[in-house]
């Protein structure tokens, strides 16, 4: 009649529903997937809670204030230099051979896999990264909602995650 299919992270549920049955929430329960426009807000320094963290984003490009809908989201005025102001990026602070951790922006396209707090492996650190213009910038309020005050208002980065947490 109906085939059932087990959960292979709760054998013993084999209810042909993997999110529901005895024995428990699904272990993963807490995981989401975020699709953002940094347009409308930023991320401050952090690391994720989660096991992995899988992301997927394009830059936005450079927008010269002259231009309609390029002012700076916090000052609402025009610059009289004509000074391009730079979009957010994915900033990821890492170590290496040189010395101690410092702030890295991947390519835009790129697809990335990042360890996060709970992932608790040997030698493995969960990653500190942000979605600002400087990754050093000043502590953004409710960030998720708020632009980088120094973004411009159209053309930053655009990403997708999935963050897979216990």
């Amino acid at each position: 009649d109906r085939l059932l299919v087990r959960d292979p992270c709760c054998p013993k549920s084999a209810s042909g529903r993997p999110f529901q049955g005895s024995g428990g929430p699904w272990p993963y329960n807490s995981s989401f997937f975020n699709i953002f426009n940094y347009d409308h807000g930023c991320l401050n320094t952090h690391r994720d809670r989660g096991i992995l963290t899988v992301v997927y984003g394009v830059e936005g490009q450079d927008i010269c204030l002259g231009n309609a809908g390029s002012v700076s989201s916090d000052e609402g005025r025009g610059n009289p230099h004509k000074t391009p102001l730079v979009p957010t990026r994915l900033w990821l602070r890492t170590t290496d051979e040189w010395g101690p951790r410092r702030w890295f922006a991947p390519p835009s396209g790129s697809l990335l896999l990042w360890a996060g707090e709970e992932l608790r492996l040997p030698g493995v650190e969960a990653i500190e990264h942000c979605v600002r213009v400087d990754p050093d910038g000043q502590y953004v309020e409710h960030s998720h909602s708020t632009p980088d005050p120094s973004a411009p208002k159209q053309g930053n980065r655009r990403s997708v995650a999935l963050v897979l947490d216990a």
